[in-house]
């Protein structure tokens, strides 16, 4: 069913659920109630992971809501934000819960749900793709064909126009005008006809 075909939802009410959930977001009164994976999109029963923000006054700031480390290092990573505030949140990510998961080496981001996952153009379980994040492989999705992209190369005269000369004025400086002119005078069509085919008048 389509949202234009739902007749029972009332835009008043949409308005007044959100004008609720941004009092709440502002004043950060959001219930712990589960949620579903940021990156993969699934529901999961472990702890939620969180991408850390910052630290402040012994206090972290995180955001997000992950089943695994690699879900929010794969959301991390496609984040628009600057570099160095990235690999500042990668450094704090790794820095806790490298210790809780037992890790050896930094966290890998988890593949694309997209190609991967069965409910959307991939062909794995939640279960499978879970699973693989446990390996010591890196999987990622490259968008198709990969090319190197070079820079070309022009050739052109070296005569550049004068910056100082403006095109449009009539006041440059006047060129040579020449005329064109013939030696001979210039046939007629029934010149031509006469003399190439033979034809009079």
């Amino acid at each position: 069913m389509s949202c234009e075909d739902d007749e029972d939802t009332d835009i008043k009410e949409i308005w007044e659920k959100l004008r609720i959930l941004k009092l709440k977001l502002h004043f950060n009164e959001v219930s712990d109630k589960r949620s579903h994976c940021f990156w993969c999109t699934c529901s999961f029963d472990n702890p939620p992971v969180f991408i850390p923000k910052q630290e402040r006054n012994e206090m972290i700031e995180v955001y997000g809501c992950f089943c695994s480390p690699e879900c929010a290092v794969a959301y991390l990573k496609t984040e628009p934000i600057d570099c160095s505030v990235l690999w500042e949140r990668y450094a704090l990510l790794n820095n806790i819960y490298s210790k809780i998961y037992n890790y050896e080496k930094n966290i890998k981001p988890a593949p694309n749900p997209y190609y991967t996952l069965d409910k959307y153009y991939g062909n794995l379980t939640i279960q499978e793709y879970r699973k693989l994040l446990s390996k010591d492989r890196l999987l990622l999705v490259v968008e198709k064909p990969l090319t190197k992209i070079l820079p070309e190369l022009y050739e052109e005269n070296n005569e550049l126009p004068n910056i100082f000369d403006d095109i449009l004025s009539t006041n440059t400086r006047q060129r040579p005008k020449y005329r064109l002119k013939r030696k001979h005078a210039s046939n007629s069509k029934l010149d031509s006809l006469s003399n190439n085919f033979g034809l009079c008048n």
